[in-house]
Parts: structure tokens; C-alpha cells; sequence
């Protein structure tokens, strides 16, 4: 058995709600927001985010970056002004700057070029910006620059299949097992139930979802301990 496995970016290998709470924590009003309020906060922010990503994929073009800013404002009864949306979104960037690979990936990494696995990147977002956040990470260190792919280098976008099958068709054919882990259930599980592809949810935030067909965890330690087993084993 031949196996590759490849990982989201954000949110998955990069910690972006971390940042996202370092960012809303500088505000002194909102330092005693709960663990809930600030989870339910960000799956806004993401949800419109991924929009904001979706209209530029569709139309070559971003209106408004800090639109996602301005609802998360809203949920907080805070004025939304336009200069403090932008040191909001400037602060955000600088916190996500600070995030690093954990060291469970870079084991886990380690672990899968000992076992002979082919080990990837399959992120959305603009080839810019997604290119820096993998030389943040130093994901060069542990994986060659034809195993990383971006969606607007693609000119296609998650949660089409035909990603993954672009994916496929740049590796060699030996491989006949495929996994891929992400934390978003539309983009990054949905479109691989009923396929070669085993996905593992990563889903930190308790999400509920009505299906099958894939393999849950609910933290990074977690996601490290499932893939090595799912190597070891013969029945994925």
C-alpha cells in the first residue's frame, strides 16, 4: 500500500484562532469574553472570510477584506468605523505571524518520511498569501515545493473535487490510498464523502453535523495520534 496524506493550512497546520482571540484579548473591553463567546465569534469571522475568498475566486476581485471585521464588530455592539477595522485586521496579521508549526506535525512529519508517505499541502486562498504563511510554518523543511498546492495556482478552489483530483493526477500513480485532514466541513470533508479519499475532520469547535463517512477528532494531538494509527493500519 502506497499512502498520501495532505493537510489544509489555516486552521488546520496554522493556528488562526489563537490569533484571532490574541487580537479581540488586546481590546481591554472584551477580556472577559468566555471560551463559547469568542468560538462563536470566530466561526463567523471564518464563515465570512470564506465568502470574502469565494467572491475573489468568482470574480478576480476583493470589495471588501475587512467586511468580516465589520460583523464580528456587530456582534459586539462595537463601532465598526472603517480606520478601526483596518487596525483590527492589521493587528489579526501580525498575531497570525507569530503562530508556528507545532511539534506534534513536525514529528508527525518526520514519521511519515520514515514510513515512505507522501505528505502534502492543499490550501485555499491567494497564492501570496498562502505562500507566506507556508514559509512562515517552514513547511519547505519537510516538504518538497511539487507536494504544495494552492488554490488560485490551481485556478480551481475547495470544496470542488476536481482539487483533489489535480492533487492525484501531480503524484505518482503508485499511490492507491489518500487522506486528507482539514477543520472545515464544507470545504475540506464534505466533498471527499463517498470517495477514495479518507478525510479526517478536524473539528475543534464541536460542530454538529448529520453524516458519515469520515473519521473525527477534536484537537492537533488528537489528529497526530489517528494518522500514525491509520498507517500502521491495513483497513483504511
Amino acid at each position: 500500500m502506497t499512502v498520501a496524506v495532505f493537510f489544509d493550512v489555516d486552521d488546520t497546520l496554522l493556528d488562526n484562532y489563537a490569533a484571532f482571540k490574541e487580537t479581540l484579548f488586546a481590546l481591554s473591553s472584551l477580556a472577559s469574553l468566555s471560551e463559547e463567546q469568542m468560538q462563536k465569534l470566530y466561526k463567523n469571522f471564518r464563515f465570512y472570510s470564506e465568502l470574502i475568498y469565494k467572491q475573489y475566486y468568482e470574480t478576480r476581485f476583493i470589495n471588501n477584506i475587512n467586511a468580516r471585521w465589520q460583523w464580528v464588530t456587530k456582534d459586539l455592539n462595537m463601532a465598526s468605523d472603517p480606520l478601526f477595522l483596518e487596525e483590527l485586521d492589521d493587528l489579526y496579521h501580525k498575531n497570525q505571524q507569530k503562530q508556528k508549526l507545532s511539534k506534534g506535525y513536525i514529528d508527525l512529519f518526520s514519521f511519515l518520511e520514515k514510513n515512505k508517505v507522501y505528505f502534502g499541502v492543499l490550501t485555499n486562498g491567494l497564492e501570496k498569501t498562502q505562500a507566506n504563511k507556508i514559509k512562515q510554518l517552514n513547511l519547505l523543511n519537510y516538504m518538497t515545493p511539487e507536494r504544495i498546492f494552492i488554490s488560485e495556482s490551481l485556478n480551481d478552489a475547495k470544496p470542488n473535487f476536481s482539487c483533489f483530483e489535480k492533487v492525484e493526477q501531480a503524484l505518482p500513480k503508485i499511490i492507491d490510498s489518500w487522506i486528507y485532514v482539514g477543520d472545515s466541513f464544507t470545504n475540506d470533508i464534505e466533498p471527499l464523502l463517498n470517495s477514495r479519499w479518507l478525510p479526517v475532520w478536524l473539528n475543534r469547535f464541536n460542530e454538529k453535523v448529520m453524516q458519515d463517512g469520515y473519521i473525527e477528532v477534536k484537537e492537533n494531538k488528537e489528529a497526530v495520534m489517528t494518522l500514525r494509527k491509520l498507517i500502521h493500519s491495513e483497513n483504511f
